[in-house]
């Protein structure tokens, strides 16, 4: 993979485990769930997978988890985010153009539609080519924005790739309407090769989850507590933020319970009478809010109260998720 950026970096953890993050991206049972699944279909050979869930549940957060430890599994290979909004247009060259603006090609920009396309085959199938397993990956993100006429852009394109004797993995995320999209492309005209589309892009759908439960709060806290500030400053992120409370013993994970029945509390207050289910986007927000408030918690002995973390979930915009 490239260095187009320095915020992908791959961590390992002492007992071999993966850890890859990027902007310091936490492995969550949600995640950890998911990329057992997604990297065994890699591994198998498999074409596709697709994380399908709710708006702002970490399904992208854990795509790029999943993409950055198969990176460490199976690399050296790249992968390409390539995020979409919805486009009915028809044309190709529009579809390929923005296409090739997500890829950090030389020479994005050109109003042929024939060249945008030939740029992004021959870019993807380069990079292949440079791998160890003749693969490049493709995150397809907020794939319900896809038309039709899109997916059938993206089959030549992956046809182009397998002529050329390499690979192409699709890792796709979107919301649940994309199992009507499925249904919808056998409806394409033979020309078309809906069933084709299918089978190359919609393998293996996987229904991706929040944080459902007090171990997963567990779970993710211990995570955070055990997080480097990065690949080459190994002290903790904990540590850093908050000194006083790290070198007295304090934890994240100390107040697991806690934040539970914060969420809880603010769950059912909201009238909603099943169990919680915290995305990570706001997981994420809460943790940082916590580790940015050493007023509250950067003491020897930090004594928080349920308001306090009632408040900073309410801070961190959780109850829009759950109007």
């Amino acid at each position: 993979m490239d260095d187009r950026d320095n915020e992908h970096n791959q961590l390992l953890d002492s007992d071999g485990r993966v850890a890859a993050r990027r902007k310091r991206r936490f492995r969550t049972p949600p995640v950890e769930e998911a990329s057992g699944r997604v990297i065994s279909a890699f591994e198998s050979g498999c074409a596709s997978c697709m994380l399908v869930g709710k708006p702002r549940i970490g399904k992208t957060y854990a795509a790029r988890w999943i993409c950055e430890a198969i990176v460490d599994f199976f690399g050296p290979l790249s992968w390409y985010e390539i995020p979409f909004e919805y486009d009915n247009s028809r044309s190709e060259g529009r579809f390929f153009k923005r296409f090739l603006m997500s890829l950090p090609h030389s020479y994005p920009d050109s109003n042929d539609g024939g060249i945008v396309r030939f740029r992004s085959e021959e870019f993807l199938i380069e990079r292949a080519k440079e791998s160890k397993t003749g693969t490049v990956i493709l995150l397809l993100d907020e794939a319900q924005n896809l038309t039709q006429r899109h997916w059938v852009c993206l089959a030549e394109l992956s046809n182009k790739i397998d002529r050329a004797g390499m690979s192409l993995f699709t890792l796709s995320t979107g919301q649940p309407c994309l199992y009507i999209v499925k249904n919808g492309l056998r409806e394409l005209p033979g020309s078309q090769n809906g069933e084709f589309i299918i089978g190359r892009f919609f393998v293996e759908m996987i229904d991706f989850r929040g944080l459902q439960s007090l171990v997963d709060i567990q779970s993710t806290l211990v995570e955070v507590d055990e997080s480097p500030l990065g690949p080459n400053d190994k002290r903790l992120w904990v540590e850093s933020a908050l000194p006083i409370a790290y070198a007295s013993g304090w934890r994240l994970k100390d107040i697991s319970e806690l934040i539970w029945e914060a969420y809880s509390e603010i769950w059912a207050d909201s009238g909603k009478n099943n169990t919680p289910e915290i995305p990570m986007t706001y997981f994420d927000l809460l943790v940082r809010k916590i580790l940015g408030s050493p007023q509250v918690f950067n003491k020897e002995k930090c004594c928080v109260g349920l308001n306090d973390v009632k408040q900073l979930i309410i801070d961190s915009q959780f109850e829009k998720y759950i109007r």
